[in-house]
């Protein structure tokens, strides 16, 4: 039997270079990604810089997931980081890596604004943090954020004590 094989590679993207002088702080007002964050989108999200996720600044990151095509809503998901898993495709992410000073004394932290947005439905738009591929807890003990309205909610400011992590000689933030 005759038969075309064709065959494609995944290449994963190119890791940010590490973020070891502190305090670090990025506006993205270059209208691009420094180096210190690598932006992944997949096939059903996009992560770009763009004037639109500005708050204060002129541009900001905007996270965007494409069509509602092959998502598994909350009738399969029974959990957060089950949803995480079934929807991989639509997930974008920025990623990070940190190398604190193991001298370093204080308070390790990162912070940002955020604003969210809906347009399938709040109840499968929510946004978390990764520290080496673990949710972590705000300052306010929050997890995961979901947008409340389609296109009128407030800018939040987001808080994380990352003090635990600071003796490690390098951990990543997604």
């Amino acid at each position: 039997a005759d038969f075309d094989l064709s065959i494609a590679a995944y290449v994963p993207p190119v890791g940010p270079t590490p973020i070891a002088v502190f305090p670090f702080t990025e506006n993205f007002d270059g209208g691009s990604f420094p180096t210190e964050i690598t932006s992944i989108s997949q096939t059903e999200s996009s992560v770009t810089v763009s004037a639109d996720a500005a708050n204060a600044s002129a541009f900001g990151v905007m996270l965007e997931g494409g069509s509602s095509t092959g998502w598994t809503g909350g009738s399969t998901s029974t959990t957060y980081d089950q949803a995480f898993v079934d929807n991989a495709d639509h997930i974008g992410e920025l990623w990070m890596t940190v190398t604190p000073d193991p001298a370093g004394v204080g308070y390790l932290t990162m912070s940002f604004d955020m604003r969210q947005n809906f347009s399938f439905g709040y109840t499968y738009e929510f946004f978390r943090v990764l520290v080496d591929g673990t949710p972590i807890a705000d300052i306010n003990g929050n997890t995961v954020w979901n947008p409340v309205t389609a296109d009128a909610d407030l800018w939040q400011s987001l808080t994380f004590d990352l003090t635990a992590f600071q003796s490690l000689a390098s951990f990543d933030i997604l």
